[in-house]
């Protein structure tokens, strides 16, 4: 019993690292596209807007989706052009196990070094974040996005990942907490698990 109790605690404290590990492929996926889509006019957006805490109301949405569904499903196009369906079924060790790590997501709290440039912010600021910006143009109101990613929660010794990102702008909100599932050496967006719109 010692014996499984100290392996899932290394197993655990192995997943934490990782997770927090500034090099993990899908936190700086973030950066790539901010990095991307954010040169403008006047060269390049000088910060990366990030918020470390993620809304409650998507907290509970992934609870929800765990509580009442342990089977996700991907579809592709093979290269003969046939669409395959493919599952991935969580038993319920591994629901609860998520469970848990969904209430833990924002005790974790992201370096500003987590990226370059990065700059962090938290909800209560964003209101005047935007309004001391608010006589830019639309295009340079861009460098202004403030971009939420969450602590990742992998799964079946590193293969399966879920992961949240969101981008604010001033008018609008999208984020989703997707699975990704890790295969020929690179991550794969698999399903999504919450979908945030506003």
């Amino acid at each position: 019993m010692m014996k499984i109790l100290f392996l899932w605690c290394m197993l655990f404290s192995f997943q934490t690292l990782f997770a927090q590990n500034e090099n993990f492929e899908l936190v700086q996926d973030v950066y790539k596209q901010w990095h991307k889509f954010t040169f403008n006019d006047n060269n390049q957006c000088s910060n990366i807007y990030i918020n470390d805490s993620i809304d409650v109301s998507v907290i509970n949405c992934m609870k929800e989706k765990f509580q009442n569904r342990k089977k996700f499903y991907h579809a592709e196009i093979n290269e003969a052009g046939k669409k395959i369906l493919d599952s991935v079924e969580f038993d319920k060790s591994e629901i609860d196990y998520v469970l848990v790590q969904i209430d833990k997501l924002n005790s974790n709290r992201w370096s500003e070094k987590v990226f370059p440039k990065a700059k962090k912010i938290s909800p209560y600021q964003f209101e005047s974040h935007f309004s001391s910006v608010n006589f830019l143009e639309p295009i340079d109101r861009l460098c202004y996005n403030i971009y939420t990613i969450s602590n990742p929660i992998f799964l079946r010794n590193n293969k399966i990942c879920i992961f949240y990102n969101e981008e604010k702008s001033f008018s609008n909100v999208e984020g989703a907490f997707w699975m990704y599932v890790y295969k020929k050496k690179a991550w794969m967006k698999y399903a999504p698990v919450c979908m945030v719109q506003k």
